[in-house]
C-alpha cells in the first residue's frame, strides 16, 4: 500500500489465481465499451481498485467515481491517482447504503463481491435503481448460498479468523430473494451467469485454505502451505480456465448483467 506503483502485480496476480478477477473485468469492459463518451460509471465498493484503475486507464473519456468506506484504501487510491495523473475519477469516502451516492444519473453500476456484506442488499438494490437513468445498467458479482461446499474449508474457516468472519454483515444471498429484490426495484435481466461449479469451486476453496493456513500458522510451518500452493497452482488454475468456458446451471457464484426498465 505505500508503493502504489507496485499494485498493477497485485491486480495480475488475482487475475491468474482468481476466475472471479478474470470473469468480472471481461464483463465489465464490455458494457465499458458500449458506455457513450461522458458517461458517469460507479464503482460501488471499489476497495484497492482492482477493477476502478485498469478501467479507468483504458476509457478516459468516461467519468468514474470509487466509493468505499474505508480510509486505507481510498487514501491509497488517492495518492495512486496522483501518481499516475488520472483527471476521469474522483472517490468518495463512504457507506454505500446510506451515504448520498451521486448527484447526477450514473448510466453504469458495477458491484463486486460486495452485496453480501452489506446489511440491506434489496435497500441498496432500490437505491442504485433512484440513481440510474431509464435503460441504465447494473452489473452484480455476487457468491450465492453455496451448491458446493468441501469440509476441509469448513472446518478451516471455523478455527481460524478469515476475510468474511472479520464482516459485520456477511450472509451469502439466497437467489430466490436476489431475484425477487432486482425484480421488485424495476430491473430487467440481461444476462445471467453460474461461475464456480463443482470443480472450480474446489480450487477456490483449497487456494482460500491455503491462504488462511499460510496467515495463521506459526513461521516453521507457514512454508507448507506455501509450498503446496505453488507447486498445485497450475491445476488450481486450470480447473477454473475451465469453468470460465463452459455454462453451469449452478454454482456458487453468480454474475448478473441487469438492465433499468424504460
Amino acid at each position: 500500500m505505500a508503493h502504489p506503483p507496485r499494485i498493477d502485480f497485485y491486480y495480475r496476480l488475482l487475475r491468474i489465481f482468481y476466475l472471479r478477477s478474470r470473469i468480472c473485468r471481461r464483463h465489465l469492459h464490455q458494457l465499458l465499451d458500449g458506455q457513450n463518451p461522458g458517461s458517469y460509471i460507479l464503482d460501488a465498493g471499489c476497495g484497492e481498485g482492482q477493477f476502478l484503475i485498469p478501467a479507468v486507464r483504458q476509457y478516459p473519456g468516461l467519468s468514474f467515481t470509487g466509493m468505499d468506506q474505508l480510509k486505507q484504501h481510498i487514501d491509497f487510491l488517492q495518492n495512486l491517482i496522483r501518481t499516475e495523473n488520472l483527471q476521469n475519477i474522483k472517490l468518495i469516502k463512504g457507506n454505500i447504503e446510506t451515504q448520498v451516492i451521486s448527484p447526477v444519473p450514473v448510466d453504469l453500476i458495477y458491484i463486486i463481491s460486495v452485496l453480501q456484506y452489506t446489511q440491506h442488499p434489496e435497500q441498496l438494490i432500490r437505491r442504485f435503481h433512484a440513481i440510474q437513468p431509464p435503460g441504465g445498467k447494473l452489473m452484480i458479482y455476487t457468491p450465492v448460498a453455496p451448491s458446493y461446499s468441501f469440509s476441509f474449508a469448513r472446518k478451516i474457516k471455523k478455527k481460524y479468523s478469515h476475510y468474511d468472519s472479520a464482516q459485520p454483515y456477511f450472509h451469502p444471498l439466497d437467489e430466490e430473494d436476489l431475484f425477487r429484490w432486482i425484480g421488485t426495484a424495476g430491473y430487467s435481466v440481461l444476462e445471467e451467469r453460474y461461475y464456480y461449479s463443482r470443480w472450480a469451486a474446489f480450487s477456490h476453496e483449497t487456494i482460500q485454505t491455503l491462504i488462511i493456513l499460510f496467515t495463521h500458522w506459526p513461521v516453521i510451518f507457514k512454508i507448507i502451505p506455501l509450498v503446496i500452493l505453488l507447486l498445485f497452482s497450475p491445476i488450481f488454475v486450470s480447473l477454473q480456465v475451465i469453468d470460465e468456458f463452459f455454462k453451469p446451471k449452478r454454482g456458487n457464484g453468480l454474475l448478473l448483467i441487469l438492465q433499468k426498465k424504460k
